[in-house]
């Protein structure tokens, strides 16, 4: 036991600890971004694959395989770019489209 009585290790802690460490931020999809990669439904393991990478962004904007293109971010998902904005706690996917090759 710890001084003040929890034991070291405690899982109810560590969770707690995380989540006030946890940053929260915005992810949207503009109306861009949905009608291009709505165009690739039937590429089920593809779109997997980009709905992954985007949900990962909400912890990591910034990954090492991204890289900055103007004003925007690119990343690739499998054979798919997306290509996103981020300002102050929102990020936003502006456009994805499938990669030739």
């Amino acid at each position: 036991m710890v001084r003040g009585g929890t034991p070291r290790g405690d899982p109810a802690c560590r969770g707690a600890q995380a989540a006030a460490r946890r940053t929260w931020v915005m992810i949207e999809w503009s109306p861009r971004a949905i009608t291009t990669a709505s165009r690739f439904l039937s590429d089920r393991p593809g779109l997997t694959a980009v709905v992954e990478a985007v949900d990962a962004l909400a912890a990591d904007p910034y990954p090492p395989q991204s890289f900055r293109w103007g004003d925007t971010r690119r990343l690739r998902a499998g054979p798919y770019r997306i290509m996103y904005v981020i300002e102050s706690g929102r990020i936003t996917i502006d456009r994805v489209d499938r990669v030739p090759g």
